[in-house]
C-alpha cells in the first residue's frame, strides 16, 4: 500500500484518484479499502485486496457491500 494512503488514515480519495497516487509511488493499487472502526482501540482497522473480487467471486460491488455489512454485525453480535 502506498505510503501515502498509510500516512493519512482519514483521507478519502475520490475520482479514482488514488490509482494516480499509487502510479506515481510505483506500487501496485488496491482494487479494495475496507475501513472498520474498532471501537475498544478507538481506530480504524483497514483490509485492502489487490484482486478484483468482483470477477473472482462472480459478485457485483453492492453484494460485496452487503456482505462485508453482514460480516461486520456478526463480530459485532459476537
Amino acid at each position: 500500500v502506498c505510503d501515502f494512503i498509510m500516512n493519512n488514515p482519514g483521507l478519502i480519495i475520490v475520482d479514482r484518484k488514488y490509482k494516480d497516487i499509487c502510479k506515481a509511488y510505483d506500487v501496485k493499487c488496491p482494487h479494495e479499502f475496507r475501513l472498520t472502526y474498532n471501537v475498544i482501540s478507538k481506530s480504524f482497522d483497514s483490509n485492502y485486496n489487490y484482486d478484483n473480487v468482483t470477477e473472482a467471486l462472480d459478485k457485483d460491488v453492492l453484494e460485496l457491500v452487503e456482505d462485508w455489512f453482514n460480516e461486520c454485525n456478526k463480530s459485532i453480535s459476537e
